[in-house]
């Protein structure tokens, strides 16, 4: 579980680490069970065992939404076709294309 640390006083020294007053969180192993003991008595650090976070996304990958996307975008073509009028980027480019009524 990780452990939050905060200093008293900015820059405290204690398990070779320097102690800052910001909130600083450090892995479960980054300390032996000794050390935590000695900086969960220290009275210039407040130490917090965290719990550990679960996954937000506990039904499958995604949940209900993720399926409910899935199954809607599985109808949609993967490229909408330019209208049959429209003529292609090179028509358009050498003037060709849709032209003007009064041509």
């Amino acid at each position: 579980m990780p452990i939050r640390i905060v200093s008293k006083k900015e820059g405290f020294w204690r398990c070779g680490v320097q102690h800052s007053t910001t909130p600083a969180i450090y892995p479960d192993d980054r300390f032996t069970p000794e050390q935590l003991a000695q900086l969960q008595a220290e009275p210039m650090l407040v130490v917090d065992v965290l719990p550990e976070e679960k996954p937000k996304a506990a039904k499958g990958a995604g949940g209900k939404k993720a399926a409910a996307q899935e199954q809607t975008d599985a109808g949609k073509p993967a490229d909408k076709e330019p209208p049959a009028d429209a003529g292609t980027a090179d028509d358009n480019a050498a003037g060709g294309g849709q032209t003007s009524q009064g041509e």
